[in-house]
């Protein structure tokens, strides 16, 4: 194959990908639980905590991530809307409206 035609199905697969893929993947949600722990990382053992949500207060999910390590379970990457802190929390205490990205790169 020819440079020109790989740099072309190059292009052609990120393309696609990008339309996969939606600009605004952000999702709405609220939590399940009071006190539910928002966290600088995944897991439990080597984070902190950085603030916590209650339900009423709303989220925007952004992407989920599980945690291989601890096998703790899926983590969703959110802001809470009331308190603005941007963390991760266990995807059991959350209410996701839609699917997010996996992989919070």
């Amino acid at each position: 194959m020819n440079k020109k035609k790989r740099i072309a199905s190059v292009l052609i697969a990120l393309l696609a990908c990008s339309l996969a893929i939606p600009a605004n993947a952000a999702s709405s949600g609220d939590y399940r639980a009071a006190g539910v722990n928002i966290r600088n990382s995944t897991g439990v053992r080597r984070s902190r905590v950085l603030g916590a949500g209650y339900p009423g207060q709303r989220l925007t999910a952004y992407c989920e991530e599980w945690n291989y390590a601890e096998n703790s379970g899926d983590w969703f990457y959110h802001q809470n809307r009331r308190t603005r802190i941007k963390g991760y929390s266990l995807g059991r205490y959350l209410r996701v409206d839609r699917l997010v990205p996996h992989g919070c790169y």
